[in-house]
């Protein structure tokens, strides 16, 4: 009977460890549920928190800038009600200002310190290159290895692949590449490529896309029509924000393209650097009544090579909660569109999250 009741009682203790350890589990279970959840949501929260700052660069965009004051609106630390415990910082940075890597001349793309023969020759035989992570491995194996401080992030900081193809000087050995990957056929292309080949020889100035079927013997609708989308007329880089040194080398080809003498190119850079500190070049025609420079086809020029407000930015977002660690980085590229005097619309042409 003794033996009975312990065997009873043995059986009762195990029943008791044994729910114990089920209800312990159940109880980890709904913690780690509840973690789980809590996470979840606080990643919504330090997401929500990044596309609002997203949503305030653009917001700055769709205004009118003070390109005097540009490092004014670069950095941003923006403050939420709905999570006091996450910190969001914006920066909005201009890169339309940048050369070219798919179109800009070769003759251009030497002015940089790092650029090579070697490396013109490789991206001779590329593609047209989506963004720089494509061209990234081409540069570093191909730059010029003279230049001691060459880094791949100076890169960015210097050239960009976002941007039309300029029917006046970017260079036609991309606008092959451009036709092909519209699927423009063979007749065509060559029919394309000769006749701006003729009208660049001639100096012509092409003022509007829609010129080129009257322009182009030949060229047909349905080409055309493939490749309106991906060709300006209109310079790229603002003059407001454009670096000395850029400046200066494109300056000296419009000179030179017009058989002036570019030993002025030095006088004109200074004298537009100068005017610039003090006043936002709004019309290229300030130049001619207060610096009284770029007379008659050099004029021309000056909306070929340049811009009066920049076109390009990037929004990079940072947002973190403090309390649980999770963080939260947008990059998003931008086309900045003019759609009256002192408005724009925002066309987003790349996203990255992370």
């Amino acid at each position: 009977m003794n033996d009975e009741k312990g065997y009873a009682l043995i059986i009762v203790l195990w029943i008791i460890v044994i729910v114990g350890v089920i209800f312990a589990n159940l109880a980890d279970e709904t913690n780690i549920n509840n973690l789980l959840t809590r996470n979840d949501l606080k990643r919504r929260e330090v997401r929500n928190a990044a596309l609002s700052g997203l949503m305030y660069g653009i917001d700055t965009l769709k205004e009118e800038i003070d390109y005097s004051d540009i490092e004014g609106m670069i950095v941003k630390e923006l403050d939420f009600e709905f999570g006091s415990d996450i910190d969001c910082q914006v920066e909005v940075e201009e890169i339309g200002s940048r050369l070219n890597l798919n179109y800009d001349p070769y003759r251009i793309l030497s002015s940089l310190k790092w650029w090579s023969k070697d490396l013109t020759e490789e991206i001779e035989k590329s593609d047209l290159f989506p963004n720089l992570s494509f061209a990234k491995e081409i540069i570093e194996e191909n730059y010029d290895k003279d230049y001691k401080k060459f880094n791949f992030d100076l890169v960015p900081k210097e050239v960009i692949t976002y941007g039309k193809f300029n029917v006046n000087y970017s260079r036609l050995d991309s606008l092959e590449k451009l036709l092909e990957l519209r699927d423009v056929d063979e007749s065509q292309r060559d029919i394309i490529i000769q006749e701006l080949t003729r009208l660049r020889r001639e100096d012509k100035v092409i003022k509007l896309v829609d010129e080129l079927p009257n322009l182009i013997a030949g060229l047909d609708m349905t080409s055309f029509d493939k490749i309106k989308p991906y060709l300006s007329t209109e310079g790229r880089i603002n003059i407001n924000l454009v670096s000395k040194e850029l400046l200066d080398v494109l300056i000296e080809r419009i000179l030179i393209s017009r058989d002036k003498d570019s030993k002025s190119s030095s006088r004109y850079t200074s004298l537009i650097v100068n005017y610039r500190d003090n006043y936002q070049i709004k019309d290229f025609k300030q130049l001619q009544n207060h610096l009284n420079i770029f007379r008659g086809e050099e004029f021309d020029l000056l909306n070929v090579y340049f811009s009066t407000y920049s076109k390009y930015f990037s929004i990079k977002v940072k947002s973190l909660s403090k309390e649980m660690k999770i963080q939260k980085n947008l990059k998003i590229i931008v086309k900045r569109l003019k759609t009256n005097r002192d408005s724009y619309k925002i066309k987003i042409i790349n996203w990255a999250e992370s």
